[in-house]
């Protein structure tokens, strides 16, 4: 599963200490510098190099390196949601 194109990419911003929370969204066929594979679409970052490689091309379009990466399939998203108490 790491091994694949992200479909839904998105940087996410939180502020623990007041709750704020922020979010953009990538587009996903961004053509993009991809460290040490030349350029291509941003989602084939995670193909190259998992999560890791993801996170550091994303950090470079953006400015903003991130701390963690997530990567998730949709039911496993849909029981995350559930498992924090999110739509009923």
């Amino acid at each position: 599963m790491l091994r694949t194109r992200g479909d839904a990419l998105q940087l996410v911003g939180l502020r623990p200490s007041t709750g704020a929370a922020t979010a953009i969204g990538i587009p996903r066929d961004s053509y993009v510098a991809v460290p040490g594979h030349g350029s291509d679409r941003v989602n084939a970052a995670l193909t190259y190099g998992g999560p890791r490689l993801l996170g550091e091309t994303v950090g470079d379009l953006v400015g903003i390196e991130p701390d963690y990466v997530m990567v998730t399939r949709f039911p496993f998203f849909e029981d995350m949601v559930d498992d924090i108490g999110g739509s009923r």
